[in-house]
């Protein structure tokens, strides 16, 4: 799969970890050398974000969830999913804090290895 169209892995817009600000990542990984969790912390070891990330029988990335904080609570998480199709994103869906899902990206492969056709950004249905 392009880079391009691999889900990010760092929460964004935002700076990486500072070493100016003393922010800090934390990275956790599974049995498989995967990632499954990213914890963004303050330089008062404060929790202020986290990304956890599950994935299929054949390691492609299925769901990412973003869960903010708020001075170290847990806020309502957000969460993206991804359909895939001979190793290839084909779906792309976001559902949001009010729990409702919906389409953001449909993707068109060529028959060619990661060659991608054509990424339609859904905005609207009907």
């Amino acid at each position: 799969m392009e880079a391009s169209l691999r889900p990010r892995l760092q929460k964004q817009p935002g700076p990486p970890a500072s070493i100016a600000t003393g922010d800090k990542q934390e990275f956790g990984w599974d049995q498989r050398n995967r990632l499954i969790s990213v914890t963004f912390k303050n330089s008062s070891a404060v929790i202020h974000d986290k990304l956890e990330f599950q994935y299929d029988h054949n390691d492609n990335l299925v769901r990412r969830i973003d869960t903010p904080y708020t001075s170290g609570t847990a806020g309502t998480p957000t969460s993206d999913a991804f359909v895939f199709d001979n190793n290839q994103i084909v779906l792309a869906y976001h559902k949001g804090t009010t729990g409702d899902a919906y389409l953001t990206n449909r993707y068109l492969w060529s028959s060619q290895i990661d060659h991608l056709i054509d990424d339609e950004q859904v905005t609207t249905f009907g």
